[in-house]
């Protein structure tokens, strides 16, 4: 363990002489650091040595089916103290199942490979009691991927597994078909016992004579909602965050946050997910698997006070475009009017940070790959992607567009009974079509969004994604 002591007067690249290196007898599973605390996990069942005599004290039996886990006080750490042995103090009963640790804020958290959630709260003082672990209940049955901890507040990302569609009963139907707006279809549904099985199967014509859906867009909008869960494996993620939230940064309502509350996140496309995460004293900062980056607004400011100008007009409707396109076939006459007085709006919540960042004033592009958040700034890890070509984006979307249409349709190669357009209706959403029935739409070349082949996207407009 590298310790760099800070010297007041001394320039950052002169503190390599404050450095202190310090061994540990052990080989270390994981290392994480707050302010005021280090995390050490160790690898192997065996207690470090200096602090053994502490453990034949308390009368404390070495532990074979838990981690050895150890609190190292660093609060106004000394070099002649480092390995002081009053420094350290161990936590028992941590499973070796142990996959992701924080530390932060006065707790420890643990999340374990079963999902399963611990935290330990750090005594402020001394104590001969051991320190061990408790279960959250707050994320009992919830699968908790990871942890994360800023000064004083706290926050975690979910990522449960779909129940195959096959198993659903018919009030996990009416559930899934309230969600995606087909609430006239919720009372014949429970009268007819719609089972998953049906539905995983389910045609046009079962659509007409079992459900009584006429419409041509709405079956077609039921059915794509249909392939979509088919080919799920894992649920949308979920935030929760709790803690300190003086500045509304963590995108809820009040000052303090006592319990894991579910936060909104931003509109992220089909299989996009939170990859990073950083808390500071007034901003949550999230990036994602396709490199887009996200603030938390404060929620504590008026919106235009928050953010102001056409840049920020024009970010917020085209969030209030997409929020409407996600909805698919809700209309806005009632459910804006809910939304206007329960709070602030999901796209409220969140200011997109990414095109800052991506690409610079001189065409250098950059790919996004971790954030991190302090007290007064934020810092970005990116990797440099190349120089942009001043293009004029729109036709050469548009032509790759047609490239990829004349390929699926001339290249005797390709199996067109492979393909699946996926479009934007101006009222549902995004649609999805095989490729021959959309042959016989009229849908304009602009509203195509991406394609599929068995079920994986190889083009996509908004992710410049081209595999075909």
């Amino acid at each position: 363990v590298h310790v760099i002591f800070f010297v007041e007067g001394v320039d950052t690249h002169n503190l390599a002489e404050e450095l202190l290196t310090v061994t540990l007898q052990h080989p270390v599973k994981e290392f994480v650091v707050s302010y005021q605390h280090a995390l050490l996990i160790f690898d192997q069942c065996d207690p470090v040595e200096h602090i053994l005599y502490r453990e034949q004290q308390t009368g404390l039996s070495q532990q074979t089916n838990s981690l050895p886990t150890y609190l190292w006080n660093i609060t106004e750490l000394e070099p002649e103290f480092v390995n002081q042995p009053g420094r350290f103090a161990r936590i028992f009963d941590v499973p070796k199942n142990v996959e992701k640790s924080a530390i932060g804020g006065g707790h420890v958290y643990f999340v374990t490979s079963d999902h399963s959630t611990l935290r330990v709260t750090i005594p402020l003082n001394p104590t001969p009691e051991p320190i061990r672990p408790e279960p959250i209940k707050e994320f009992e049955g919830k699968h908790i991927q990871k942890i994360y901890t800023g000064f004083n507040s706290f926050a975690a990302v979910e990522k449960e597994e779909v129940d195959s569609i096959h198993n659903w009963n018919t009030a996990q139907i009416v559930d899934w078909a309230k969600e995606n707006g087909f609430f006239e279809y919720e009372n014949i549904l429970t009268y007819e016992k719609v089972t998953g099985k049906e539905l995983a199967s389910a045609q046009r014509r079962y659509l007409i004579d079992t459900l009584g859906m006429y419409r041509e867009d709405l079956q077609t909008k039921f059915l794509t909602e249909i392939n979509r869960y088919l080919q799920k494996t894992y649920k949308p993620q979920a935030l929760y965050a709790w803690g300190g939230n003086k500045s509304g940064q963590l995108g809820l309502i009040g000052h303090n946050v006592g319990k894991p509350t579910k936060v909104d996140l931003p509109f992220l496309d089909e299989q996009e997910e939170v990859a990073d995460l950083s808390l500071g004293p007034t901003a949550m900062i999230i990036l994602t698997t396709k490199g887009r980056l996200f603030m938390t607004r404060d929620q504590t400011k008026p919106k235009s006070e928050a953010k102001s100008g056409a840049q920020g007009k024009e970010a917020e409707g085209a969030n209030e475009r997409k929020r409407l396109s996600q909805k698919g076939g809700e209309t806005k006459g009632k459910s804006t009017q809910k939304e206007k007085t329960s709070g602030p709006k999901e796209y409220e919540r969140w200011i997109d940070l990414t095109q800052h960042f991506v690409t610079l004033t001189d065409r250098r592009r950059y790919k996004l790959v971790g954030v991190t958040c302090s007290v007064d700034y934020f810092g970005i890890l990116a990797s440099f992607q190349g120089i942009s070509e001043a293009k004029d984006k729109s036709k050469e979307r548009a032509r790759d567009m047609e490239q990829v249409l004349d390929r699926i349709r001339w290249d005797p190669n390709i199996d067109q009974r492979k393909f699946v357009v996926g479009y934007e209706d101006r009222f549902l959403g995004i649609l999805e079509l095989s490729y021959a029935d959309f042959q016989e739409t009229e849908v304009p070349m602009h509203r195509i969004q991406y394609f599929k082949r068995d079920g994986i996207i190889v083009w996509d407009r908004v992710n410049r994604i081209n595999n075909i």
